[in-house]
């Protein structure tokens, strides 16, 4: 199956969604005793709008999961970190962000990681470019969209902080302009919902219910949302103590570029510390560096052992979908 995403002509990309339905077509079978926690503004309008677990709202989940696989394959089509130019980041993108049941429905961290992908592909184009005042706002403002789905992404304003630090000199304005670009978004969406008399809604949605120090989760899990959080624990621990494998034999901009993806990982990590009680869907908001790093790493391989690890992840993944058919 791996050998149709080995290359980088974009109609290929068809094969992306088709596995991205193939992946999420289980949240048509077996539905999930699961609803979005934390939501930001727009993320509580659009769940107004079409729900979370209706027809409507898983088809623009597995939309929005295909979205993020062509946003990464541009990434990497531009910046081309891995060994070899092809269509895996999405693959292994689209494999990452369907492991638990609970990523299935129309969470908002899909649409957060969205426009974190576009933050990251505007930080990335900032290296060695004289004037790129445009590139370092325009990842402020889109982190601040991605918050105002999900506010745990505010986080993400230290990653711009560090990827300036790593990618470029240090200088005072460039951080003014991150956080203007966050601002920008922040002021606009505010002045709406105080022109229209909500404004204490906004500030407690955005503000005041998403952070609390050491809160820890509430939910209960079924055993395939455990094996999801075994899974990513594993993975995680795999990618760091690999990080000499994805920085040897590269040129230093591949390198630093790299960096800024351990550095997604790391700060989405942290997220866990100050996020109110996190849903089991919050583990997403790690899928994009991981899709990328494990798709990196499986390139890099033979051809057959690629395949064969392919072929196992994909059947956990399904497995951890269907447990509860299975075992009742």
């Amino acid at each position: 199956m791996l050998s149709i995403f080995r290359t980088s002509q974009l109609f290929f990309g068809v094969f992306l969604l088709l596995y991205a339905i193939f992946l999420h077509g289980s949240s048509w079978i077996i539905p999930i005793d699961w609803e979005p926690t934390n939501a930001g503004v727009w993320g509580q309008w659009v769940y107004g709008k079409v729900g979370f677990n209706t027809h409507t709202a898983l088809t623009l989940g597995i939309l929005l999961v295909f979205a993020q696989a062509i946003a990464l394959n541009a990434l990497e089509s531009t910046f081309r970190l891995s060994a070899e130019v092809s269509l895996f980041p999405g693959v292994f993108l689209i494999l990452v962000s369907s492991t638990s049941p609970y990523f299935l429905g129309l969470s908002p961290l899909h649409f957060a990681n969205f426009f974190l992908l576009i933050a990251l592909i505007q930080l990335m184009d900032t290296y060695k470019k004289a004037s790129c005042a445009d590139l370092i706002f325009n990842t402020g403002f889109w982190i601040g969209v991605a918050s105002l789905f999900y506010p745990g992404y505010t986080v993400f304003i230290l990653l711009a902080f560090a990827g300036l630090n790593i990618l470029r000199s240090y200088n005072i304005r460039e951080r003014l302009m991150v956080l203007l670009g966050f601002s920008v978004i922040h002021i606009l969406v505010g002045t709406y919902y105080f022109w229209h008399n909500q404004f204490e809604q906004y500030w407690s949605v955005q503000y005041q219910e998403p952070f609390s120090l050491l809160s820890g989760p509430t939910f209960t899990l079924n055993w395939g949302g455990w094996l999801a959080i075994l899974f990513f624990g594993i993975l995680l621990m795999v990618m760091l103590f690999s990080q000499g494998f994805f920085l040897s034999k590269r040129i230093i901009q591949t390198q630093k570029r790299i960096n800024i993806l351990f550095w997604t990982l790391l700060i989405g990590g942290l997220t866990l510390l100050f996020q109110t009680t996190p849903g089991p869907d919050h583990l997403l908001i790690m899928a994009v560096p991981l899709g990328y790093l494990l798709s990196m790493r499986i390139i890099s391989l033979d051809r057959n052992w690629a395949e064969l690890i392919h072929f196992l992840l994909l059947a956990f993944v399904l497995f951890c979908q269907f447990e509860a058919r299975l075992f009742g």
